[in-house]
């Protein structure tokens, strides 16, 4: 991604549409100072993300300003028929987890 795009993901975003994933949730987590871009998560999707009313977004904040970054999932509800599956897109940072995090 160009380090112009304010998240740094429009080049993704446009890839996967290419491959048929027309369905995007994205919840921005922290500015990397090293890639001078906003690092997060996303959930692709070729079927439509329904919104989830206990979320009110398609973010999840999981932990606010660990390690002086604000870890975050993002998640979307897929409709499978008669039943709603939740897909959810989070990672941990093996060097924040390893000065203590988790019990590492």
């Amino acid at each position: 991604a160009h380090r112009d795009d304010k998240h740094g993901g429009k080049e993704l975003l446009e890839g996967m549409r290419r491959l048929g994933y027309n369905h995007c949730v994205y919840s921005p987590g922290f500015f990397s100072s090293s890639t001078q871009m906003v690092c997060g998560n996303a959930v692709f999707s070729r079927r439509p993300l329904q919104p989830c009313k206990e979320l009110g977004s398609g973010m999840v904040m999981l932990d606010k300003n660990r390690a002086r970054e604000d870890r975050t999932a993002a998640v979307g509800i897929v409709q499978l028929g008669d039943i709603s599956l939740a897909v959810a897109s989070a990672h941990l940072d093996v060097w924040a987890e390893m000065r203590g995090y988790f019990g590492m």
